[in-house]
């Protein structure tokens, strides 16, 4: 059953994948990103129910247009597999219980921000600046998520430790962007970490984000100085990193603590 609903999140994520690039590109050309229809990206030939069926479409055709035969961008294929493999991953290392309406609220939840989260992923990627459209509806979506938190625990240390998580996630980038002058990360970063505070709650789990980051990022941009393909003074976008960290926190940040505590603390 739980390799069945497996599945079941994997294709269910390929559609989101699918959405999010579209509603990314969408945002971008300022279109209507509920009524518009797809299209291909140099004819502009509106795609039918064949074309839009995720990695399936892509695959079979070659990577081309069906339309005007002009190769389409592997971000397409990518971003439908990202969606798929991040929400199936989200169910089967789900860190929580599904014996509740509380808890399978929260669970939706968190898929509804994992769709929000990877198109500004996919967004800051391509264009370096992550839209307040997609800002706005995920610091609704995540303070629904700490609801079910509180719910559970009502209580004023439940609040003391989103006030941490919020201090370490957005008010540190408040900080730097202050200090830099937006030099060094964008008003968007600060945006979003507010709503990675929400998610995560803890300041130990805040921090957590902020050095998966750093540290993904130290190993993607050092090779790429070292080779020639990046300057120090090119953009890098910090978005997908810390959302990237976001998604591995939510999973996997109790356990990393718990491994943290027991066998580096304790030597």
């Amino acid at each position: 059953m739980s390799l069945i609903l497996t599945i079941y999140f994997f294709i269910l994520g390929l559609c989101f994948g699918s959405f999010a690039l579209a509603t990314a590109w969408r945002i971008k050309k300022h279109k209507d990103f509920v009524r518009d229809t797809s299209e291909c990206e140099h004819c502009k030939h509106k795609l039918a129910a064949k074309d839009l069926i995720p990695l399936f479409s892509w695959l079979s055709l070659g990577g081309k247009c069906r339309y005007c035969h002009k190769k389409l961008s592997r971000l397409m294929p990518l971003a439908e597999l990202l969606g798929g493999v991040a929400l199936a991953a989200s169910f089967v290392w789900w860190p929580y219980e599904f014996n509740s309406a509380l808890l399978v609220a929260r669970f939706a939840l968190w898929c509804v921000a994992l769709i929000l989260l990877l198109i500004l992923f996919l967004y800051d990627l391509q264009w370096y600046i992550l839209p307040n459209k997609v800002i706005y509806p995920l610091w609704g979506v995540s303070a629904a998520y700490f609801v079910t938190f509180f719910i559970s625990k009502p209580t004023p240390y439940t609040l003391a430790l989103l006030a941490g998580a919020i201090f370490i996630a957005s008010g540190l980038f408040y900080a730097i962007y202050e200090l830099s002058r937006g030099a060094w990360i964008g008003f968007g970063d600060v945006r979003l970490g507010f709503a990675i505070a929400l998610l995560v709650m803890q300041p130990i789990q805040a921090g957590l984000v902020l050095f998966i980051a750093s540290f993904v990022g130290m190993v993607v941009t050092i090779p790429l100085l070292v080779t020639g393909n990046k300057k120090l003074s090119s953009k890098i976008p910090f978005g997908p990193l810390l959302i990237l960290a976001t998604f591995i926190t939510v999973l996997f940040g109790q356990a990393i603590a718990s491994w943290y505590s027991t066998q580096i603390l304790m030597l």
